[in-house]
């Protein structure tokens, strides 16, 4: 024990020592943000921005978002010792509007501050009031705040008057903003949060402009509108400056989400109030005469459907309904010491299947697909069933649809089904975080109501399956019955002093007992209680004594074949997503 406990204290010592080794990561102690407006009217853009790289870093990227702005003249540099050392970079276009500049470096834990400059065309919108800059001059997806975030906005030539200016910054954070020489607009800010962006917005006279070759010109008056705009963002909150209110913000759709969910759950999920209508706590007898199909679509009452268990257990019902016949093949082990050597073979009877219900003529019509001679043995059903998985998972599908139909014709659910209902609501956070995503450049606030959409989707199929589809009080009495038979199965010492009578009705236990999942309790009070002697049998070919068959032997088998039945007509998926902004490698 204490050598094990060693090896794996080794082994984990050595897996986070390797992680120590290979970890990395960076910060931004300050980045710097130049623009100035050419005599075209474009934009010369100079970005500085210093890296502290803790471990070993080879490249770094900065995404340009855009939508009619041209982007032109990309160039990298490393400052080092006051002079500029150029730098392969390689723009590529990742998405409709979004340009990605890569460069390539070596640093292992040292500084090093790079310079990103480019020409932006179309940037500027010319008023007949105003000239107006808006723009994302730092971007979302860096995984490292900025601790100093500074720069400046230079006019293309003086104003007479610096109140002409009109300058905000978003969201609103710790820092400034103020004009100098009535040309030089200087802003600065404070501890960027990962992930966050900062834009500057800049209202200028029109008149400053002389060539507006590279603008975007409008034949109207803006500036009273932008003053409008800015005063609305400022009362809905949109200058987010605590980052309580910005977690807040971020987990609200999740929260609404949740809230939907537990009201669903309350007006249309809660099961009906037998009380008054049924009061047992056990039930001794088989309570009604359906199938075992049927018992599992009620109980799985969120989709309705029956499983392998059932698809096994109603075998074994259409053998004690006579349609069906069970005999035990006895065979060798592999090399006299591997596998069973017991098998079951189905016999299908001449009995009449006029009176059956439809899903168990279908499943007499499947299992006739695979017989020869009227007979096959639970193996080769079940290699066959694996060797041509997709054509059981229709058969098996067909018949899970039409036990469907079946339940729901016997008023077991309620016709208003608020899962679904649940779910569109879902579906619709998730398009809303996608589109708006798109919309407003990676928007983390705005993508998290697509995380809780998923979520969602998650709780109500995965988590909680069953709490949003509800059953009838019809149902319901049904489902309780049933559970309560369950319970009176797993009691031992109810069974023990209160056994059936017949033979027949320990028959009946075991195969509803498959299905419930109680099987194995069935068989152990079946060793002690069932008389030693031969009884003619309804589940077998001829006679059985259950006292010196080996019932475990049974259960154990059944449970093996509706497992590889279940892995035969299962399926499974998984899926991911993941984004960017800027960082380095």
């Amino acid at each position: 024990m204490h050598k094990k406990c060693f090896l794996i204290t080794f082994i984990l010592l050595i897996l986070v020592s390797c992680y120590s080794v290979n970890a990395k990561s960076y910060s931004i102690p300050k980045a710097n943000i130049d623009i100035s407006v050419n005599d075209d009217s474009s934009l010369l853009i100079n970005e500085s921005i210093t890296f502290n790289f803790n471990g070993q870093f080879s490249y770094a990227y900065r995404d340009i978002y855009y939508d009619k702005e041209i982007i032109e003249d990309i160039k990298v540099f490393e400052i080092k010792n006051n002079q500029l050392i150029p730098i392969n970079s390689y723009p590529n276009v990742i998405s409709s509007n979004t340009l990605r500049v890569n460069w390539l470096y070596k640093a292992l834990n040292e500084q090093k501050k790079f310079l990103i400059s480019y020409k932006l065309k179309n940037a500027l919108k010319i008023y007949n009031d105003v000239a107006e800059f808006y723009w994302k001059i730092w971007p979302p997806g860096w995984d490292s705040e900025v601790a100093d975030l500074e720069g400046t906005f230079n006019l293309p030539s003086k104003v007479n008057d610096p109140k002409e200016v009109y300058t905000w910054g978003h969201p609103k954070l710790n820092g400034k903003i103020e004009i100098l020489n009535n040309q030089r607009v200087i802003f600065q800010t404070f501890n960027i949060p990962k992930n966050q962006w900062v834009e500057l917005r800049v209202a200028f006279p029109s008149y400053t402009i002389k060539d507006s070759t590279y603008t975007q010109k409008f034949n109207s008056n803006s500036l009273q509108k932008i003053i409008n705009e800015e005063e609305q963002y400022k009362n809905i909150g949109y200058l987010i400056t605590s980052k309580p209110l910005r977690a807040l913000i971020f987990f609200s759709p999740l929260l609404s989400v949740l809230l939907i969910f537990f009201i669903f759950y309350l007006i249309w999920g809660k099961e009906p109030n037998i009380k008054g209508q049924y009061n047992a706590i056990y039930e001794r007898d088989i309570p009604f005469d359906y199938s075992p199909a049927i018992v599992g679509a009620l109980i799985h009452h969120n989709s309705k459907k029956p499983n392998a268990k059932d698809f096994v257990a109603s075998i074994l019902y259409l053998c004690l309904k006579g349609n069906l016949k069970l005999e035990v093949i006895r065979k060798k082990k592999f090399l006299g010491v591997f596998g069973s050597d017991t098998d079951y073979k189905i016999t299908k009877t001449n009995k009449s299947t006029t009176s059956l219900a439809k899903h168990e003529k279908k499943l007499i019509e499947i299992l006739d697909k695979y017989m020869k001679n009227d007979s096959i043995t639970f193996n080769e059903f079940r290699k066959n069933a694996q060797y041509n998985a997709w054509t059981f998972r229709s058969n098996f599908e067909s018949w899970q649809d039409q036990t469907k139909k079946e339940a729901e014709s016997m008023n077991f659910f309620s016709k208003f089904n608020a899962s679904n209902y649940y779910s569109i609501i879902c579906f619709f956070f998730i398009v809303v975080g996608i589109l708006s995503l798109a919309i407003l450049n990676n928007d983390i606030n705005i993508f998290s109501f697509a995380l809780a959409g998923f979520f969602g989707f998650f709780l109500n199929y995965a988590i909680l399956p069953g709490a949003l589809p509800s059953r009838t009080l019809i149902g319901a009495i049904h489902y309780n019955k049933w559970v309560n038979l369950k319970k009176y199965l797993k009691n031992f010492s109810r069974m023990k002093h209160y056994p059936p009578a017949s033979i027949v009705v320990w028959e009946k236990y075991l195969v509803y007992a498959i299905a419930l999942g109680v099987a194995d309790k069935v068989q152990e009070v079946m060793k002690l209680v069932v008389p030693n002697s031969t009884q003619n049998s309804a589940l077998f070919v001829g006679t059985v004594n259950y006292h010196s068959f080996n019932t475990s032997n049974f259960v154990s088998s059944m449970n093996t074949f509706s497992s590889s039945f279940a892995s035969s007509s299962g399926t499974s998926g998984s899926g991911g997503f993941g984004g960017g902004g800027g960082g380095a490698g």
